[in-house]
């Protein structure tokens, strides 16, 4: 069950989404050029989940680095231009991206959300707090766009990753199980907070998303 935010903040994405004018002329289109020439081979009629594959490659190869070492903070969210600037980010900062480059690409936005959960780290083999970007294809099943895989993974292969948390530009929701149940949640959690501000500075930056026709 989507929960909607509240006004003041519906508002806002709502005025991110429609600016335009002398927002546009002004915006520094860093990652939005990036995501142009990144994909600009890609064949219109490509399948989605193809599509998401190729984002998800394609943004794992810049440097993954921690927001301690690359910000100098503990936890920082950083926009798709702020980790193109810096050229390495954490589990946070792809996935952000990557939600970004794919409604860029014109992937519809109630196929897209961030969830947020626990995943086995490969190189170390421990449970670890972990953000990713969830593709829905058109039969409803989420697959994950993991900073830690070349590959898409379907929400519940393996268990993988398991996820708690979920949310897109206009709600948020509890995650039950691992195939991505949706459920009421209660109020918003830090990294809802988080998101929330980074969509404020992406406003205030005149971070538009852009459609490609």
């Amino acid at each position: 069950m989507h929960i909607p935010f509240l006004g003041a903040w519906a508002a806002l994405v709502l005025g991110a989404l429609l600016l335009t004018g002398s927002g546009k002329a002004e915006a520094e289109d860093d990652f939005r050029n990036f995501v142009l020439e990144a994909f600009a081979g890609q064949h219109p009629g490509v399948s989605g989940l193809t599509l998401a594959r190729n984002v998800n490659r394609r943004l794992n190869q810049l440097k993954q680095r921690s927001d301690i070492d690359t910000w100098g903070h503990q936890d920082y969210w950083a926009t798709p231009d702020d980790l193109l600037r810096r050229g390495a980010g954490d589990c946070e900062d792809l996935a952000i991206a990557k939600f970004f480059a794919l409604l860029q690409l014109g992937v519809p936005e109630d196929r897209l959300w961030l969830a947020r959960g626990v995943r086995l780290n490969p190189w170390n083999s421990r449970l670890q707090s972990h953000l990713v970007t969830v593709y829905e294809d058109r039969d409803g099943t989420p697959w994950v766009l993991d900073n830690l895989s070349p590959e898409p993974y379907r929400l519940d292969a393996q268990q993988r990753f398991i996820a708690d948390l979920g949310f897109d530009l206009r709600s948020w929701w509890k995650v039950g199980g691992t195939k991505g149940a949706r459920s009421k949640p209660g109020g918003p959690s830090d990294e809802v907070r988080k998101w929330q501000e980074l969509r404020m500075r992406m406003s205030a930056d005149a971070e538009i998303i852009r459609y490609t026709p």
